[in-house]
């Protein structure tokens, strides 16, 4: 403890500083125990993310019909392409909103399926990207 006049360093049992002769007037000090807050999180990108990753990865390896002529099409492909970085943009948004709402609240919205988007998108946006470059 230390006196509040010359900020000297007190005994725990002084009722007098030793330096400039004040009283030592003790105050009891609350500690204020933080509640949980329970806040309705929100992530407006998770969802779309979950879903534009679906589709990509099922564009991926749907068993299309030959006579449909779109399994290998040049369009497919750009297709599978540009759906998986779109997917990877948003996983990567909601990955980010996940983290701010970590720190901020100590909850996060679907961390496991976010997780699940970020690798389905880019393994989508690869196997698109590979596809028409082969």
């Amino acid at each position: 403890m230390y006196c509040r006049k010359c900020g000297a360093l007190l005994n725990n049992s002084a009722t007098f500083c030793h330096k400039c002769g004040v009283e030592v007037v003790v105050v009891p000090v609350e500690k204020k125990v933080k509640e949980k807050v329970n806040v309705n999180v929100k992530n407006d990108y998770a969802i779309p993310a979950i879903a534009v990753a679906t589709i990509a990865l099922v564009l991926c390896v749907a068993p299309w019909p030959r006579e449909w002529g779109i399994g290998t099409s040049f369009w497919m492909k750009i297709a599978i392409f540009l759906l998986g970085v779109i997917a990877a943009f948003l996983s990567r948004k909601a990955d980010g909103i996940n983290k701010n709402l970590e720190k901020k609240y100590k909850q996060s919205v679907k961390p496991g399926l976010v997780k699940y988007a970020f690798y389905v998108s880019h393994a989508a946006a690869f196997i698109g990207l590979v596809s028409i470059v082969i």
